[in-house]
């Protein structure tokens, strides 16, 4: 059998570490590896949330712009543009492009029914108008 490792008694190292390889001065007691990184702390934590959340407003409003469904996804980005608010960030634009999408896609609505009655008005009134000679069939022509 070995025996295990005896320093000599002039080896100025076994003074410095210690009984065990993992005291050696200068490292903090934590080897070769160095102390853990820090946490965050809370404040940077809810700023990046704050961040994220004007991020997800922006988002939410272009897609509430571009996809005509401001009604689903313009509440959805002033919501979040409230969040980055209460956060600490920056929800402005978020909640911009959140009330023109819901404003545009509500005007959208409103002139598609406006159309939708004028067209039926007319033929309506084309068809009181003109009698039998007005069709509204216009497969059956002859």
């Amino acid at each position: 059998m070995s025996t295990p490792y005896q320093p000599h008694e002039k080896d100025v190292r076994a003074e410095e570490q210690g009984p065990h390889g993992w005291d050696r001065p200068g490292y903090g007691g934590y080897g070769d590896y160095g102390p853990a990184p820090y946490q965050q702390s809370y404040g940077m934590a809810a700023a990046q949330e704050g961040q994220r959340a004007g991020q997800l407003a922006i988002a939410f409003g272009v897609i509430g712009l571009l996809s005509g469904l401001g009604v689903i996804f313009g509440p959805l980005a002033i919501w979040q543009a409230n969040r980055a608010d209460r956060a600490g960030g920056v929800g402005i634009g978020g909640r911009v492009l959140g009330w023109v999408a819901i404003g545009i896609t509500i005007a959208f609505v409103v002139l598609f029914v406006a159309y939708g009655v004028f067209l039926f008005s007319m033929v309506e009134y084309m068809s009181t108008e003109f009698g039998e000679d007005f069709q509204t069939d216009f497969s059956t022509r002859s």
